[in-house]
């Protein structure tokens, strides 16, 4: 029976062995399992990740777009109020100097009537004087404005003078005869 029991030893033995390289087996199983389970889950956990990430980059995005679009459409406004008033200003600015160029002119009208004549006036004006003076002094209008122009004085004649000189009361002395008339 030793040999039974020898064979019964090995047998016992071999199936131990068998048995732990199951047992062996199955935990190595088991911890590939859980590995691969583990593996599965942190790639799912990061893909969760991105997504949540992409949609909240995506969300940002969309409201920077927004925000951006708000402050084109705000600045546009701003940019159509600024030129609406640049142009009301410059209208403004624009009558402003109109009114005062139409003072300017009024006042030098004014001015020019009270004072003497300048430019074509005084031309014209000076003709009209120029007139009457060769009427009382008997003179071309040319003539007289000729004299004052080099700086002759012409002053009119007063009425005593205008008439022809008189006669002189003494004789003019005849022509001597003893010279010869030529």
């Amino acid at each position: 029976m030793d040999e039974d029991a020898g064979i019964r030893g090995r047998r016992a033995r071999r199936r131990a062995e068998r048995e732990a390289k199951a047992r062996q087996k199955a935990e190595e199983q088991r911890r590939r399992e859980e590995e691969k389970s583990r593996e599965r889950a942190e790639r799912a956990a990061a893909k969760e990740r991105e997504k949540t990430e992409r949609a909240e980059a995506n969300a940002a995005k969309a409201e920077e777009q927004r925000r951006a679009k708000d402050e084109k459409r705000g600045g546009r406004k701003q940019r159509r109020e600024e030129t609406k008033t640049r142009r009301q200003e410059e209208q403004q600015a624009k009558a402003a100097a109109r009114a005062q160029k139409k003072t300017a002119r009024a006042d030098k009208r004014s001015a020019a009537k009270d004072s003497e004549p300048t430019g074509k006036r005084r031309e014209k004006h000076g003709r009209r004087r120029a007139a009457e003076r060769a009427g009382r002094e008997g003179l071309a209008p040319e003539t007289l404005s000729r004299l004052t122009q080099y700086g002759l004085n012409v002053s009119p004649a007063e009425p005593n003078e205008r008439a022809e000189p008189e006669p002189p009361t003494e004789p003019r002395p005849a022509a001597e005869p003893d010279e010869p008339d030529v």
